[in-house]
């Protein structure tokens, strides 16, 4: 009986759910709300850059312990803060508009390459 309950409640989320299909964010939504001062704006790059550089960190660790390479040149540091990021993530996308309509992990990533380099 519990099972059948949870496949009612899944079938009834998922009915819920937009039909549209699902798209990476761009570049141009991010600096959207990067750039300006509206708090759930700012709340959403700032908690993109965060995520991004969680999966960052995760790569490379994963990276050292499988003893390969990471393929991105990217040296996370403490010595920026999440702002500080969130602040070169969004000068890159203001520097790069005419890239702004690609997929914003791969911005983010070279964002990063550029920013803080390991070498």
């Amino acid at each position: 009986m519990r099972k059948f309950g949870l496949a009612v409640a899944v079938c009834a989320l998922v009915s819920l759910m937009d039909a549209k299909p699902a798209h990476a964010l761009t570049g141009n939504d991010l600096f959207s709300a990067c750039q300006y001062g509206r708090p759930v704006s700012k709340d959403v790059c700032y908690g993109y850059v965060v995520g991004a550089l969680a999966q960052i960190s995760a790569g490379i660790q994963k990276a050292k312990r499988d003893g390969t390479d990471y393929p991105w040149d990217i040296c996370i540091s403490n010595e920026y803060s999440y702002k500080q990021y969130v602040e070169l993530f969004t000068e890159y996308l203001r520097d790069n508009k005419a890239k702004r309509h690609i997929d914003a992990s791969w911005l983010f990533l070279s964002a990063m390459e550029d920013a803080v380099p390991c070498n």
